[in-house]
C-alpha cells in the first residue's frame, strides 16, 4: 500500500501520477493565488515543482515545471523573496524561439525576474532582463516602460543627480517609499583610528553636494517599540522590536542580503565558532546579531507627507552604507530624509580621504549629549567640542542649560514673524547671556550650539508694532 506523502497524496513511482500530482498542486496553488492566499500558493508550487522537476518527471514533460518555477516567481515578487523570483524566472525560460507560444511565455519570466533584480537594486541585471523581455515581444509596451526606469536609476547610481521634488512629492500617508537608486559612488569603507570602521571620501567634494544617497534596507511601516533590559550592561534601552523583526525575516526570503547586513558593527559577535549563513536546510540568521546591529545602527526618521508636510510619527530604519559613519558634534555633512531615502550633503569642503562624519545626538547640551551617545552607542565623545564644553565645568555648563530652555521657550512661545520689539530685545539679551557662557579662546572656529536655536529665530523676526 502506496505512503501518504505531505500534501494528502499517495506517493507512486508512475510517471503520470507524478505528473497528475504536480498539475493539481499548480491548479491549488492557482487558486489559492486567486483567493490572495500569497503563502498558501506559494507552498503548493513548491510541493508541485518538488515532483516536477525530478529528472524523469522532467524529461517527459518540461512545460510543467516551468509553468510551476513562473507562477512561483509572481508569489515570490508578491512576497517579496527576490533571490527566489529570479531563481525561479530563470528556471522558467525554455529558450525555444520557434513558436509565439513558447516567447510569450519566456518574456512573462523575463520580465518577472527584472522585476525582482530591480527590486533588489541590480539595475544592470534588470535592464539585461528586460531586453530579452522586449526582443521576445516587442509589441509590448511594459518592457520599454520599465527600461526607462532602470535607465533612470543607472543615471542616478552613477551621477548622484536626483530629482528631489518629484521625490518628495510622491510621498503620502500610505506610502513613503521612493523609487531611487543608491547613490554612494564618492565613499569607500576603511579603518578608521580609534573608531572600528568609517566612510572616507575618494574625491574632493564641494560644500552642498550629495556625499551619499541611499534607500533604506528596510524601514518600518508603523512604530513598534519595546523596553529591553541588556545583562552585559544593565542598561534598560527603548529598542525598535519591530524592525529587527523585519530585518530577520527578510534576510531569511533572500539570503544573498545577510552577509552585507551581518558586516556591519554590533557588540555581539555570535558563539565564536565558525559562522554559517546558510545550510542544506535553508538560511542562518543570528536573530542577536541582528538586534546588536539594530541598536548601533539604525536611524530615526519622521514620517512625512508629499513636499513639505510631517507629522510626530517617527519610524526607524536600517540604512546600510550610512550605517558604516562615525559620529562627530562637528559632523562635516547633514542629513535629509525624503521617505525611506537618506540624502547626507558636504557641509563644508571634504578632501580626498577624509572621514565623513554624522552627528548621531544633536542636543545643544553637553551632558545629554554624552549620556545619549553612552546609553545607545556605549562610547563618550571627545571631539574638539565636547573637549572644550567638558572643560567649561558643571556650573558653566548648567547657567547655559538654563538659558538655552528660556530661549527654546520663546522660540516656541512666540512665532518669529508675530514678535513684538519687547520680545524681540529679550531674545537678543538672551542670545548675549547665552554667547557669554563661551570661552572666546576655547571655542574658536568651534559653534556655539546653545545659541543656534535663538539665532536662527533673530535672523527671521521683524518687530510688529
Amino acid at each position: 500500500m502506496p505512503s501518504i506523502n505531505t500534501i494528502g497524496y499517495a506517493e507512486t513511482e508512475n510517471i503520470a501520477e507524478m505528473e497528475e500530482i504536480a498539475r493539481n498542486c499548480k491548479d491549488m496553488g492557482n487558486t489559492a493565488l486567486k483567493n490572495k492566499g500569497l503563502q498558501l500558493a506559494w507552498e503548493r508550487y513548491t510541493d508541485g515543482l518538488k515532483i516536477a522537476r525530478q529528472g524523469f518527471v522532467f524529461d517527459t514533460n518540461p512545460d510543467l515545471a516551468r509553468d510551476l518555477s513562473r507562477n512561483r516567481a509572481y508569489v515570490n515578487l508578491l512576497l517579496n523573496r527576490l533571490d527566489e523570483a529570479v531563481f525561479d524566472a530563470k528556471a522558467a525560460l525554455s529558450c525555444q524561439n520557434d513558436n509565439q507560444s513558447s516567447k510569450d511565455l519566456d518574456a512573462k519570466a523575463y520580465f518577472r525576474a527584472g522585476c525582482a533584480a530591480y527590486q533588489q537594486g541590480e539595475y544592470k541585471e534588470a535592464r539585461s532582463f528586460f531586453e530579452e523581455q522586449r526582443r521576445l515581444r516587442p509589441d509590448d509596451k511594459s518592457s520599454s516602460v520599465q527600461l526607462e526606469r532602470v535607465s533612470s536609476r543607472i543615471r542616478e547610481k552613477e551621477t548622484g543627480v536626483y530629482n528631489l521634488r518629484r521625490m518628495k512629492a510622491g510621498l503620502s500617508q500610505i506610502s513613503q517609499l521612493v523609487d531611487a537608486a543608491n547613490f554612494t559612488r564618492k565613499t569607500e569603507v576603511k579603518d578608521s583610528k580609534g573608531r572600528g570602521r568609517g566612510l572616507f571620501a575618494t574625491e574632493d567634494i564641494p560644500a552642498g553636494e550629495i556625499v551619499i544617497c541611499e534607500k533604506a534596507f528596510t524601514i518600518e511601516s508603523t512604530p513598534n517599540t519595546a523596553i529591553t533590559y541588556d545583562a552585559r550592561d544593565g542598561m534598560i534601552r527603548v529598542s525598535p522590536i519591530g524592525l529587527t523583526a523585519s530585518i530577520t525575516q527578510k534576510l531569511l526570503d533572500n539570503p544573498s542580503q545577510i552577509d552585507k547586513v551581518m558586516d556591519l558593527y554590533g557588540d555581539y559577535q555570535g558563539d565564536g565558532g565558525v559562522k554559517v549563513s546558510r545550510t542544506d536546510e535553508g538560511p542562518i540568521v543570528d536573530v542577536f546579531r541582528v538586534h546588536d546591529i539594530v541598536s548601533r545602527n539604525a536611524f530615526g526618521v519622521c514620517h512625512q507627507q508629499g513636499n513639505d508636510g510631517t507629522n510626530s510619527k517617527t519610524r526607524t530604519g536600517l540604512w546600510v552604507w550610512a550605517a558604516y559613519i562615525n559620529h562627530s558634534c562637528v559632523p562635516n555633512t547633514e542629513k535629509e530624509n525624503i521617505g525611506d531615502i537618506m540624502i547626507l550633503r558636504a557641509a563644508r569642503p571634504i578632501a580626498t580621504g577624509e572621514e565623513i562624519l554624522i552627528s548621531y545626538a544633536e542636543s545643544s547640551d553637553y551632558d545629554e549629549r554624552q549620556a545619549a551617545l553612552m546609553t545607545t552607542w556605549g562610547f563618550e565623545c571627545g571631539c574638539a567640542l565636547c573637549t572644550a564644553e567638558k572643560a567649561d565645568g558643571s556650573m558653566t555648563r548648567k547657567k547655559r542649560r538654563e538659558l538655552a530652555g528660556e530661549a527654546e521657550e520663546l522660540v516656541k512661545r512666540v512665532e518669529w514673524n508675530k514678535a513684538k520689539r519687547l520680545t524681540i530685545a529679550k531674545a537678543q539679551r538672551l542670545a548675549r547671556d547665552i554667547e557669554n557662557t563661551y570661552d572666546g579662546e576655547r571655542y574658536r572656529g568651534l559653534p556655539r550650539m546653545a545659541t543656534q536655536r535663538i539665532r536662527e529665530w533673530l535672523t527671521r523676526a521683524r518687530p510688529q508694532l
